[in-house]
């Protein structure tokens, strides 16, 4: 965020201005979206009981692994 910018007057007081100042509101823009998308995963209820949905592995069957030999 160079000074001088138009999102200057809005972040300058919070993050500062000059090289390498654009980068803290990328953080936190990036961080608020990671959020939205872990608290979203949890509050769907297929995604958050997936693990009791899906098996892991077919209980009747045996699975057969190949030998080294």
């Amino acid at each position: 965020m160079m000074p001088g910018g138009s999102l200057t007057p809005l972040f300058s007081g919070f993050f500062g201005t000059g090289k390498g100042a654009g980068m803290a509101p990328l953080y936190i823009i990036s961080s608020l979206g990671l959020l939205l998308v872990g608290s979203g995963g949890y509050a769907y209820p297929k995604l958050t009981n997936v693990q009791y949905v899906i098996p892991d592995h077919d209980v009747g069957k045996q699975q057969s692994t190949p030998s080294g030999n």
